[in-house]
């Protein structure tokens, strides 16, 4: 590619961009692609051969183009902005197309000569204390260099400006004093941006998240509290990062107050302002975000996200650019120049090594629109997150999360998480706006940013209709989702089924699709559930007195009202609350308010009941304050339902009122009577003769007179063999042994010798005695055979010995032994079998001799003391 075709086709990409920014608001914000979508479209190889330029141009629409996310996009209102103007591409294709890289001052000087100049430029433009410039003001010559030693530099994100200040604030405190490593800790509030924490984790450092307060901003009581704790448990902090406008919520630290403390205990404070920094150019806001400056060590923000510069550009300012360039310089023959103690050299500012010329655009976009354009431009966009804001107050069913400083709205809608979650989720899969979500501290909402330079009012209103669009209108009304509550209530029962596949099943009988009413009842449903108990005690007595006529149905109505009163009044709001409320039988409602409502029963029985059931803490907090904050509004709902009941009530009437008048008393006329027509009198039904009574009313069933007669014979039977058994003398009672006692005392004897057999040969025979009675005449093979004979015998009773040596006993004393303990258990068990033979024979005889003196009970008597 030459000079010339690189002319030709840069005018087309540059005609490219312009149409792309002039076609815009046609595209989706988001793609509607899945992951992986580009295995498909690009080749698994590259290609040998060259492309042609159509061809290359063709790819970026149909490969590139529609898996994009939009961040130019007049409806891009999510995450935060990203800058883009003209002179800052521009001067970014000058960049890149020099193709210079900048690591000391000699491998390109303007780059870092500009830098410098850049950096003190915006430093002033935000309004830094001059000891963070590198030049400060001189009447005489218009400047001078500043003997302080401040500087600054441009990085590539506010995370590296995190890092850089974090490791160099832990090699100052290292090799300034007597610390070890492992006891270096650092703060930021639990509100920060990852990039803290991962810096720490970067640097081998802990870190301490400090709690912030109600506007999530951290404050300095409660960080010199941690870090008091920490200096008594013998750890060193070194350094702490305030944030200027967190990313979640724009928040803003407490700086004055964290300044002082981190003063007083001789800590690096490092401020990040990475998104709400661009507004300190504009007069207004520096006067309040300003405050405190002068006692941070370093400052850092990112003019790529709002001052109209592309990314990538994080400016980051120290008050001892010394202390910096020392903990990362690192000595390399290759780089040393002559002017390297006179100047900078960015390499020892930074992580890398080399670096891009970053300056030129802020050069150019500064030259271009100058300070004020740039000012108006901030405020432009403030204008607009106030219209959106102001949008928000108006509705009712929205809240805001916190007051909004700058140009990003938080709001959500009243009521539990997952309507926020939900309307996030619908907004989104629209794909023509994308919008940002966050929570804090278990509650959800939605992010809303002015981010793109192209954006109008216009674009502003398009949002909140497709924020309210389609979802709200269709939500149910107040009335069914309150029945929907009272009939997943009703159906219920806790033995049969889970309460989660019981709502599933109710949701699919009941046909209910729409999303916000399914959240709405299953958490009703769960919950009224869950505090059961809390319902139970207070409509256990409510039923016992005012409500003793009520209706039992009505319990599962009670029960609702009590949940949304004591749990759900603040989150509902009072309209979504009152609409619910009011969707009931006016007359139920209201009598159940005039014992509810009652300021007396609450706080006495009441509060008694439920500290029975809970902890006085958890009684206190979440359900006596929220019932008597809103305790006044209740009353009045309770009274305005009343009044309106009344109004109801003679509207009624009144049209039954008769508008005739009073009835005119007439002269008594006689008349001749009509006969009247009797009808004539229908025949007296017949009743159907009565069935004779069955027999088994009366009598016994032939199944029990069957038992009855068995069980008799049965017994006659048992009597008759009992007689004959006690005529004849049983064999046992015989003085000699029969063959079967005799064959039972042979097995036994077998066993015990079988095992007495099978531990034997678990033992080593005794060594039996050598003797010379070896033939005379022996060959040569029978000598070798006999000789390896003897020394395998010689062998093992070598080995023998060597054991008993070791403690091996000898085994034929433990035979010996065993046989005696053998012949000693058997006596025994002979002796054992003897006795009960004898005891057989005695109790026979007394059976016998009972018998005959017809004594069954002194023989079982016998029976049961033997």
């Amino acid at each position: 590619m030459d000079v010339e075709e690189f002319r030709n086709v840069g005018h087309r990409m540059i005609n490219y961009i312009a149409d792309y920014f002039e076609n815009l608001d046609e595209r989706n914000v988001t793609s509607s692609l899945e992951p992986g979508f580009m295995r498909s479209r690009v080749p698994s190889v590259p290609n040998d051969d060259p492309h042609e330029w159509d061809d290359i141009f063709k790819d970026i629409e149909d490969v590139v183009m529609d898996g994009l996310t939009h961040w130019q996009h007049p409806h891009f209102f999510a995450y935060f902005p990203t800058g883009h103007s003209w002179p800052s591409v521009l001067a970014d294709f000058l960049s890149t197309g020099l193709g210079c890289i900048s690591f000391t001052w000699e491998s390109s000087p303007t780059c870092t000569e500009l830098e410098m100049m850049m950096v003190d430029w915006v430093g002033k433009m935000i309004g830094l204390p001059s000891e963070f410039f590198f030049h400060k003001a001189d009447e005489g010559n218009g400047s001078v260099k500043n003997e302080n030693g401040g500087g600054g530099v441009i990085q590539s994100s506010a995370s590296e400006c995190t890092l850089v200040t974090l490791l160099t604030a832990k090699k100052y405190s290292l090799s300034s004093e007597n610390v070890e490593e492992k006891d270096l800790i650092c703060y930021t509030s639990d509100q920060a941006h990852t990039s803290v924490e991962k810096a720490a984790m970067l640097a081998n450092i802990k870190i301490r998240m400090i709690e912030t307060d109600n506007n999530d901003s951290m404050r300095g009581p409660s960080l010199q509290k941690a870090i008091e704790k920490d200096i008594e448990n013998g750890l060193k902090p070194i350094y702490v990062c305030a944030t200027l406008g967190t990313t979640a919520s724009c928040a803003f630290d407490n700086l004055e107050e964290i300044g002082v403390v981190c003063k007083k205990f001789g800590i690096w404070l490092h401020v990040d302002a990475a998104f709400a920094g661009s507004a300190l150019i504009c007069p207004e806001h520096h006067q309040w975000m300003s405050k405190g400056f002068d006692m941070m060590t370093s400052f850092c923000f990112n003019p790529n996200k709002w001052m109209l510069i592309n990314f990538d550009c994080s400016m980051m300012w120290i008050r001892d650019k010394d202390t910096l360039s020392k903990a990362f310089s690192v000595d390399l023959e290759l780089v040393k120049h002559r002017h390297q103690d006179s100047t900078i050299d960015y390499r020892h500012w930074q992580i890398g090594f080399a670096r891009k010329f970053r300056s030129l655009k802020l050069w150019f976009t500064i030259q271009r629109l100058g300070v004020k354009n740039l000012q108006e431009w901030i405020r432009f966009t403030i204008s607009l997150g106030n219209e959106f804001e102001g949008m928000v107050k108006k509705d009712k069913r929205f809240e805001l999360y916190n007051e909004s400083k700058l140009s990003l709205i938080c709001f959500r809608l009243k009521g539990p998480n997952e309507l926020t979650e939900m309307l996030y989720r619908k907004v989104n899969e629209t794909r023509k706006i994308f919008i940002s979500r966050s929570k804090i501290k278990d509650i959800n909402f939605l992010r809303f940013v002015t981010c793109s330079r192209f954006m109008k009012l216009r674009d502003i209103e398009f949002a909140w209709k497709v924020d309210l669009g389609g979802f709200l209108k269709n939500r149910m009304n107040a009335s069914k989702l309150f029945a929907l509550c009272v009939d997943i209530l009703k159906t219920f029962k806790d033995n049969n089924v889970s309460a989660d596949s019981h709502a599933e099943e109710f949701f699919e009988l009941n046909d209910v699709k729409d999303e916000h009413s399914r959240v709405f009842v299953l958490e009703v449903f769960g919950n009224c559930i869950r505090f059961k108990k809390i319902m139970k005690v207070v409509l256990d007595v409510f039923y016992a007195t005012d409500g003793e006529k009520s209706l039992p149905s009505d319990r599962h109505i009670y029960f609702i009202v009590i949940y949304l009163t004591l749990f759900r009044i603040d989150d509902l709001g009072t309209d979504v609350y009152y609409s619910l409320i009011a969707s009931q039988n006016k007359q139920k409602i209201i009598k159940f308010f005039n014992f509810f409502l009652n300021r007396t029963n609450i706080m006495t029985w009441m509060n008694d009941e439920w500290k029975k059931i809970y902890e006085e803490e958890f009684v206190n907090e979440h359900l006596l304050r929220p019932l008597l904050k809103n305790f006044e509004y209740l009353t009045n709902l309770f009274k305005s339902m009343q009044e309106s009941m009344l109004e109801e009530q003679q509207q009624f009437t009144s049209k039954f009122e008769s508008k005739k008048p009073a009835t005119v008393i007439e002269p008594f006329k006689l008349t001749n009577t009509k006969p009247r027509n009797v009808p004539e009198p229908k025949p007296i039904p017949q009743m159907a003769p009565a069935r004779d009574v069955p027999e088994t009313t009366y009598k016994q069933p032939t199944v029990d007179v069957k038992l009855v007669e068995k069980k008799q014979k049965n017994k006659q039977i048992a009597e008759e063999r009992l007689m004959e058994a006690n005529a004849t003398q049983f064999s046992c009672a015989s003085m000699t042994k029969s063959e079967k006692a005799l064959k039972t005392i042979e097995k036994i004897k077998e066993e015990e010798d079988s095992k007495l057999r099978f531990n034997m040969s678990k033992c080593r025979d005794p060594p039996k005695k050598m003797t010379n009675d070896v033939a005379v005449k022996l060959n040569a093979a029978a000598i070798l055979r006999e000789g390896f004979h003897f020394q395998k015998k010689e062998d093992s009773e070598i080995e023998r010995l060597q054991r008993l040596q070791s403690g091996e006993f000898d085994a034929s004393n433990f035979l010996a032994w065993q046989q005696k303990m053998r012949d000693q258990d058997m006596q025994e068990e002979m002796a054992l079998i003897e006795q009960r033979r004898i005891a057989g024979m005695a109790l026979t005889y007394i059976n016998i001799f009972c018998n005959l003196l017809n004594l069954q009970g002194l023989y079982w008597s016998v029976i049961r003391f033997a």
